[in-house]
């Protein structure tokens, strides 16, 4: 490496030219990698609604989280840590936006009467 102390200025200086120089390629790998990363959480999405057992799209199923959220899904796709997101998946169940929507209702009126 040109610059093997870490507090040479000019280390920073050149990782900056490189970047520069090379700007469409981490931008393209970046784009890739994030749409794997989305097309992962799909395939996760690809099952019957727990609740109704019907099968929609991608787009209408929702992970409900029902242990100790940490992280929103959506979020952790941006961020490349499939670890991360199976933890995540792994304290959700798949169900479908009404589903969803009845569940959290529900929800709210039994915190409320508590």
């Amino acid at each position: 490496m040109a610059y093997s102390n870490p507090n040479d200025p000019r280390r920073a200086v050149s990782s900056k030219k490189h970047y520069l120089k090379n700007k469409i390629v981490y931008i393209a790998s970046a784009k890739q990698t994030k749409e794997k990363m989305r097309a992962y959480v799909r395939r996760k999405k690809d099952r019957p609604c727990t609740d109704c057992g019907k099968r929609y799209p991608y787009y209408v199923m929702q992970f409900d989280h029902v242990r100790d959220k940490q992280y929103n899904i959506a979020t952790l796709v941006n961020y490349n840590n499939r670890v991360k997101i199976d933890t995540e998946l792994a304290k959700c169940e798949v169900v479908c936006a009404n589903c969803h929507m009845e569940r959290t209702h529900q929800r709210g009126i039994v915190q409320r009467l508590v």
